[in-house]
């Protein structure tokens, strides 16, 4: 980018700055994120069975004339403290009030997010029970803190998908693309190809995507894609794959009215199916899931936490036994990070409408196998740094 466009870039992204405090008194807004310009160029049971592979689109992905970050690859991650990597994300993107999927649609239940300011140090995790064998969180990590940051308020919608989709079946999107985390790590989440089933498999039964738009379906959340290009979509959307600690936080402690927090997303009453679509529940429009926002019954105001689809999220999967001297959590106890790595073992969270336990909605849950695979029962949900 010439350098005269880039001043006025940053002029704007300061202007806008700003309004960060009159729009976060509103509680739901829309974040400061940066917006793509691409187009000028759990268990068997949790996992719900194999995931079918074989119906996937097998067509080529062209990279067409967008070029990548710049910046040296190395597993996927990289020092948000390199000059010429943060000026070169810089100049591949503008900034914006909302999600490049949603740009026009603002008014969309589904492009809506939320603004998040935790508050004191809490714990991830739980003592280590026979009913909770098996999940992979215990023992409790406490003494944890998060930077305020911005989410989306439904799981990300078929609607919201076919944006990128489109972008992406035409070639116009990037190799990789910088995803930037609170804790100032990068990670250049690469694209996948079109003919990675394991990445996208939409043909397969139970998923959400149809190739025409349909009013009813597009309202449901997408499902049938990996972490990878969960990370991608997020990262082309100005942020990144919910981190765990995130999730937990927010299902479990965000707006919590008691120290220790709540058993389910909803509080701590058993689960039915008028505050979670988990098993036995019927979906809407003859599928599996409920549309997006549907089931609105969550204090925190971010839907969907325990059911429909399992959320993926950006860390790599660790014990809770050994994740304090890992390697991988980098980021020690502000803005906790498993630091995502290219062929990392990456996981979901919050069970899906295949859960037929009760204990798997429960908001300290983790499956005790990574998933990271595209199947009709994961989707996703983003984040985002609030300024």
């Amino acid at each position: 980018m010439p350098r005269k466009a880039r001043g006025n870039a940053r002029a704007a992204w300061v202007s806008l700055l700003a309004l960060g405090p009159w729009l976060a008194a509103a509680g739901c807004v829309k974040p400061l994120r940066f917006e793509d310009l691409d187009a000028s160029n759990d268990v068997a049971a949790e996992d719900g069975g194999s995931t079918d592979t074989g119906s996937a689109d097998t067509g080529s992905m062209d990279a067409g004339s967008d070029t990548p970050d710049s910046g040296a690859l190395d597993g996927g991650r990289r020092d948000a403290g390199d000059a010429s990597s943060v000026d070169a994300l810089a100049s591949d993107a503008g900034v914006g009030l909302v999600p490049t999927s949603c740009a026009g649609a603002v008014d969309r239940a589904d492009c809506e997010t939320v603004l998040v300011e935790p508050s004191g140090p809490f714990c991830i995790g739980i003592e280590g029970t026979p009913e909770n064998a098996g999940w992979s969180a215990s023992p409790p990590i406490c003494g944890l803190s998060l930077s305020p940051f911005f989410v989306d308020r439904t799981e990300v919608s078929v609607a919201r998908f076919r944006t990128f989709e489109a972008r992406w079946r035409a070639g116009g999107l990037s190799p990789t693309r910088a995803v930037r985390f609170p804790n100032g790590l990068v990670y250049d989440a690469p694209l996948p190809p079109r003919s990675e089933t394991t990445e996208w498999s939409p043909l397969v039964a139970g998923c959400n995507w149809s190739d025409a738009p349909d009013s009813a379906g597009d309202q449901h959340p997408i499902n049938c894609v990996g972490w990878s290009l969960a990370m991608y979509f997020c990262a082309w959307e100005g942020g990144h794959l919910v981190t765990s600690t995130q999730y937990e936080y927010l299902a479990r402690w965000h707006r919590a009215e008691t120290a220790a927090g709540r058993t389910f997303p909803w509080g701590d009453v058993s689960p039915s199916c008028d505050v979670a679509q988990y098993g036995g529940c019927t979906g809407d429009d003859g599928r599996l899931t409920r549309r997006v926002g549907a089931i609105s019954a969550a204090p925190q105001g971010v839907l969907d936490l325990a059911g429909n689809v399992a959320d993926f999220v950006a860390d790599d999967f660790a014990s809770y036994a050994t994740l304090e001297v890992s390697a991988c959590w980098t980021s020690a106890r502000r803005d906790p990070l498993c630091l995502p790595s290219i062929g990392g073992a990456h996981y979901a969270r919050g069970s899906n409408y295949m859960s037929a336990s009760e204990a798997l909605l429960r908001t300290v849950f983790r499956a005790s196998t990574a998933l990271d695979v595209a199947s009709p029962v994961r989707g996703f949900r983003c984040a985002y740094l609030a300024p």
